[in-house]
């Protein structure tokens, strides 16, 4: 692996390994954005980090998952197609933690998710802070 070096090493063989499940995630069509009523959306456009983009995806029996894209102005790197591959492998074996969302599918720089309503993690760490206006250094 191009990211191990002498000073740094994976301790197990399963922290190198990746099961993507690429036809679960292509199965989801992000083309239908404008909805009339709020039971008929099918996907919507959520909120985004700096590397992801996240949008709220119906599944046939209603229920709803997060999907996790990479953001259009990000390019193609090795380096980031293995940042989210470890994600990707530290949410599945963290699956059993009732603390951790579950993760369903992951390929290449996208995975599905658990869907959370309780907001992001910025509404969790600075949940009165949320109608403060922002200062210049904030933006």
């Amino acid at each position: 692996d191009t990211y191990e070096t002498e000073e740094c090493k994976a301790q197990y063989a399963w922290q190198l390994t990746s099961f993507p499940s690429c036809n679960s995630l292509h199965e989801n069509d992000l083309s239908n954005l404008h909805a009339r009523r709020k039971r008929e959306e099918k996907v919507r456009l959520v909120a985004h980090g700096y590397w992801r983009d996240v949008w709220m995806i119906r599944e046939f029996d209603g229920s709803m998952q997060a999907l996790k894209t990479i953001r259009y102005e990000h390019d193609w790197e090795e380096r980031n197609f293995d940042r989210h591959r470890r994600d990707a492998l530290a949410m599945e074996r963290l699956t059993a933690s009732k603390y951790v969302v579950n993760i369903y599918g992951f390929c290449g720089n996208s995975g599905t998710f658990e869907y959370s309503t309780g907001g992001d993690i910025g509404d969790a760490i600075w949940e009165n802070e949320s109608d403060k206006e922002l200062t210049n250094m904030d933006k």
